[in-house]
């Protein structure tokens, strides 16, 4: 997509994003119209009011109906949505927040650019760890009304874990089964893929969730009436994690 073509203001350019990401690319790039020598375009700037840079790559700063202001609000959509969605680092979790926490996906990924931004988080790397961290901060700090953290907070569990190849050495979240807990856990999870304990032990990750993560993925509804366990056992170098439900009924279902 590029943002500051003639005739397109910051509504239209939302509408358009979100028409497009309605398709669900695969990656999806953003960029800014550039007023190159010799094209039809530079020769009418001033008809549409262009402002742009007079030397390489010539980009456009701003025209009659999109000013300034509104193309550095979305570059700050462009940078979170490449982190974020381009890199495939978290699906679970940004399709929840674009299809049911927000209003659209293009809401989203202005928020949270907004947030980013005045955070100084452009200037800086980031490592996984980090980029799970500061979605969770912009999250807990923006309330949004239709925003189960829950939800939440399960599918950036699932997501962080699924990353890894190898068990995570460190986990970013408070929110961590006491030694008991997770003993009872491991122990029924071993029994129920009938592998032994230390074998499991070496490569899984074992967590919760306080809903039926089954049927949150089948129906898209959150059941509070039982919780889930979930199994994460890493292949190594040679494979991605793979993740098994336990859910209250005894049943286990590969995801």
């Amino acid at each position: 997509m590029i943002a500051g073509l003639p005739h397109e203001d910051y509504d239209t350019f939302r509408k358009t994003f979100n028409d497009v990401f309605a398709l669900r690319p695969e990656e999806l790039q953003l960029g800014f119209l550039k007023m190159l020598r010799g094209t039809g375009l530079r020769q009418d700037a001033d008809k549409f009011g262009y402002i742009y840079m007079d030397r390489a790559p010539y980009e456009m700063l701003g025209n009659d109906l999109m000013p300034f202001a509104d193309i550095v609000r979305i570059k700050r959509v462009e940078d979170v949505l490449e982190k974020y969605w381009n890199a495939h680092r978290m699906n679970r979790t940004i399709e929840y927040l674009v299809h049911v926490a927000y209003p659209s996906p293009f809401d989203f990924f202005q928020r949270f650019g907004d947030y980013w931004e005045a955070r100084g988080w452009q200037r800086i790397g980031h490592q996984l760890e980090d980029l799970f961290v500061r979605l969770w901060s912009f999250l807990e700090a923006d309330k949004h009304p239709a925003l189960d953290l829950d939800v939440t907070l399960a599918l950036l569990k699932i997501d962080y874990y699924l990353q890894h190849k190898y068990k995570p050495r460190k986990l970013w979240w408070e929110d961590r089964l006491g030694k008991e807990d997770w003993t009872a856990r491991f122990k029924r999870a071993a029994a129920e893929l009938d592998v032994d304990e230390r074998e499991l032990a070496k490569k899984a990750s074992i967590d919760r969730v306080p809903f039926d993560y089954a049927r949150w993925e089948r129906e898209g509804i959150v059941d509070r009436t039982r919780e889930s366990t979930l199994v994460f056992v890493h292949g190594g170098e040679e494979a991605s994690a793979r993740m098994v439900v336990l859910d209250g009924q005894e049943r286990i279902e590969a995801v």
